[in-house]
C-alpha cells in the first residue's frame, strides 16, 4: 500500500442505505451507532464505521475479524493487524485514513471560528497569521481558497484560516497519540500556509512532535478546503524517505 489513503463522505448520500451498511458492520463499530444519542451522530457514526472497515478491508486483502482495542489514552487501534487509522466526523461528514503508520485525520466544516479558543490555543504566529494586513501577497493567496469574499471577506478569510489551523492541530494530536492542547502549546501551524505562496493547491508542514511515549517523530501535516470544509491528515515519516 502507499503510505496512507483517505476517503471522505457526505453522510446524506449515502444515509438511504442504513439498514445495508449496518448489517456489514462489526460489532464494536455497532455499538457504536447503537450508544449514540441523536440520529445525526448515529449517521454519522455508521457512516464511519462504514467507511473505515471499507477501507481495512481493502488494504487486509478481503473481510476478516476485526479486533479493535483503544490505548491508555483513548487512541483506537487494531491488535491483529499494523495498519493504523484515524478517524473524524462533523456535522455530516465523516473522513477516514488508514496508513503503514501513525496518522490522524480531523475533519471540520467552516464557520466555527470562536475567539476564545484562537487566544487560549493559538501560537503568536497562527494570531499574526489571521489578522494579515489588506493586499499582501499572502492574503491574496488565501483569499483564492474563499468562497463569497465580495461578503465579510476578513470575516470569512478569518474563518478560513482558524479552520485550517484546528484541523492540523486535531490532526498531529490524533497522530501522536497526545491532547490537542499539548500539540497547540508546543507546535506552531502557521506555516501550514507558505505552500499558498508558491501556488500550490494544498497546504503541507513537517514537524518534529513528541509523543505519548517521548519519542521524536517526524511528522508530515497536509491540509486542504474542499467546499465548505477542511481536512488535515498527519502522518509519521520514516528515515531515509
Amino acid at each position: 500500500m502507499k503510505n496512507w489513503t483517505f476517503e471522505y463522505y457526505n453522510v446524506e448520500n449515502f444515509i438511504e442505505d442504513y439498514n445495508r451498511l449496518y448489517s456489514k458492520l462489526s460489532p464494536v463499530r455497532a455499538k457504536k451507532v447503537d450508544d449514540a444519542r441523536t440520529d445525526e451522530r448515529k449517521e454519522e457514526e455508521l457512516m464511519a464505521g462504514s467507511l473505515l472497515e471499507e477501507m481495512l478491508y481493502d488494504e487486509m486483502g478481503g473481510r476478516c475479524d476485526l479486533e479493535y482495542d483503544i490505548s491508555d489514552r483513548g487512541k483506537p487501534f487494531l491488535k491483529n493487524s499494523d495498519l493504523h487509522f484515524s478517524i473524524s466526523h462533523t456535522r455530516g461528514i465523516v473522513a477516514c485514513a488508514v496508513a503503514d503508520r501513525h496518522v490522524g485525520i480531523d475533519v471540520e466544516r467552516r464557520g466555527r471560528f470562536n475567539q476564545q479558543v484562537v487566544m487560549k490555543y493559538f501560537t503568536e504566529q497562527e494570531l499574526k497569521l489571521m489578522e494579515l494586513k489588506p493586499g499582501g501577497a499572502k492574503q491574496c493567496a488565501i483569499d483564492g481558497h474563499c468562497e463569497n469574499l465580495e461578503n465579510d471577506k476578513d470575516v470569512i478569510r478569518q474563518d478560513m484560516i482558524f479552520t485550517v489551523l484546528w484541523t492540523a492541530k486535531e490532526a498531529v494530536a490524533k497522530c501522536a497519540d497526545i491532547p490537542v492542547a499539548e500539540v497547540c502549546k508546543n507546535y506552531d501551524m502557521s506555516h501550514l500556509f507558505d505552500d499558498l505562496l508558491a501556488g500550490a493547491e494544498n497546504m503541507k508542514l513537517e514537524l518534529q512532535v513528541t509523543d505519548w511515549d517521548k519519542k521524536k517523530h517526524t511528522v508530515l501535516v497536509e491540509s486542504d478546503i474542499y467546499d465548505d470544509f477542511a481536512i488535515s491528515i498527519a502522518t509519521e515519516i520514516f528515515e531515509n524517505e
